[in-house]
């Protein structure tokens, strides 16, 4: 279904992982914000990004093991 043509090498790993928790960082605070409830912290935000942005390094790492194994 995807190809490994993302997963060439860690710098666009690294890029599209930054992107990719931006993404889920900016729909945290639209949520918050639509549903009129304050965002709780910064840190919050954050640590939302930042667990996006780890799973998608995990989900590169485990598919370029594959190709490469």
């Amino acid at each position: 279904m995807f190809g490994n043509r993302a997963f060439n090498s860690w710098p666009l790993v690294l890029t599209g992982a930054a992107v990719f928790s931006g993404f889920f960082m900016i729909l945290l605070l639209m949520t918050d914000a639509v549903l009129e409830e304050p965002v709780g912290s910064l840190s919050s935000v954050l640590s939302f990004g930042a667990v996006a942005f780890i799973g998608y390094v995990g989900v590169a790492f485990i598919l370029r093991q594959d190709t490469t194994g």
